[in-house]
């Protein structure tokens, strides 16, 4: 099966810089203390696309901030929108990206689902990151011991050999293993996200929107049929 991920492209025509999205507000409130603010600490986040999160970090901090994407015409937007930050042009998955122990605080947003395994960069993440500093990993999971994954076409290139990727769904049981049998990890937690507000539905049917139970929760889904269960996961190194 031939895979290909197109659909980040679609940060190229977005500019939500001043309409800061309800998860990167749920990130930092539940990742910063309020003193590490005001440190001049260093930050990377990875697959940053347009560059709105670090947008976000750079207005509410005074950290050195850091971006990685596979995408240059992405990186040229975020250089534009947040010229203060370093970026780089590469994967998650390139161990080479940095050298060991550079950074105090490591994320990775809606990433990790793009991959056929999480263990690379998961690696990578916790290398390139200093003990006593940590990483926080935001994406959806799987609540059940459960691994799924998800290859998708729309049915306008039905003809087409290549299959998107991007919506696998790692189960915490899988990945609690994993990180279990890491020494540098002292610690780690999972944080469910519960989204408040309403997302309608776009044009797009793979982007996301809210339905409401009977109880006024919302659920995320798309098109791909998906009910998303948004977890932020914080290892402490």
């Amino acid at each position: 099966m031939k895979t290909q991920r197109t659909h980040d492209k679609l940060y190229l025509k977005e500019e939500r810089y001043e309409n800061t999205k309800e998860m990167f507000k749920f990130i930092v409130n539940n990742s910063f203390k309020k003193e590490e603010l005001e440190h001049k600490i260093n930050i990377c986040d990875f697959g940053c696309a347009n560059g709105e999160f670090l947008f976000f970090l750079n207005k509410l901090s005074k950290a050195s901030l850091y971006g990685l994407d596979i995408l240059p015409e992405l990186l040229i937007k975020a250089k534009k929108f947040v010229p203060q930050a370093n970026f780089v042009n590469g994967s998650v998955t390139n161990k080479k990206s940095f050298a060991s122990n550079k950074f105090d605080k490591s994320y990775l947003t809606g990433v990790h689902s793009i991959f056929d395994e999480f263990e690379t960069s998961f690696n990578n993440l916790i290398y390139w990151t200093k003990p006593g500093g940590s990483v926080i990993i935001t994406g959806i999971f799987n609540s059940y011991p459960i691994d799924v994954y998800i290859k998708y076409k729309e049915s306008k290139n039905y003809h087409s050999e290549y299959y998107e990727k991007g919506w696998n769904i790692f189960s915490i049981k899988s990945i609690s293993n994993f990180l279990n049998g890491l020494e540098k990890v002292k610690s780690y937690s999972f944080k469910k996200f519960e989204i408040e507000i309403d997302l309608e539905k776009q044009s797009d049917p793979v982007r996301s929107w809210t339905i409401k139970e009977k109880n006024n929760k919302r659920i995320i889904t798309n098109g791909l049929s998906i009910l998303q269960q948004h977890y932020m996961l914080i290892i402490n190194l």
